[in-house]
């Protein structure tokens, strides 16, 4: 035990532990092993509320229940996925076009923005993939 690693593993669980209750946030919303706060949605915040979505890999259900349940637009990110194995990459999906029922089919009730790029501490391009910031 040294103190750089307790104190690191101090800041960790203090990043993971919630300080909002249920009340505040409107009820939570649970997906898979994902949780949200649906206040965070709601609209409350303003406009210009989008869904960012990094390695979407094939299928991408976060982003696809965030159009449907939220109407919200959704910037999709993956460097590493082959288009041709990913309709939403590939943007050969309805894009916004069409009322979606749930999470049978891939299905994005609000626009989607496919990007071939990563994320990354700076832009850069390695190896012919392309990484950029959220600056």
């Amino acid at each position: 035990q040294t103190a750089w690693r307790m104190k690191l593993a101090e800041r960790i669980l203090a990043a993971v532990t919630p300080h909002l209750k249920e009340a505040d946030c409107g009820g939570y919303f649970l997906m898979g092993d994902q949780t949200w706060c649906n206040r965070a949605f709601d609209g409350s915040h303003g406009r210009g509320i989008i869904g960012l979505s990094f390695g979407i890999e094939e299928r991408d259900m976060w982003s696809e229940l965030i159009s449907q349940k939220f109407k919200l637009p959704v910037k999709l990110y993956d460097c590493f996925i082959p288009p041709a194995q990913s309709p939403p990459i590939a943007g050969k999906l309805p894009n916004g076009t069409k009322k979606c029922s749930g999470l049978d089919f891939i299905c994005y009730a609000n626009t989607y923005t496919p990007y071939r790029w990563c994320l990354a501490a700076q832009e850069i391009s390695v190896e012919g993939k392309w990484y950029t910031t959220l600056i």
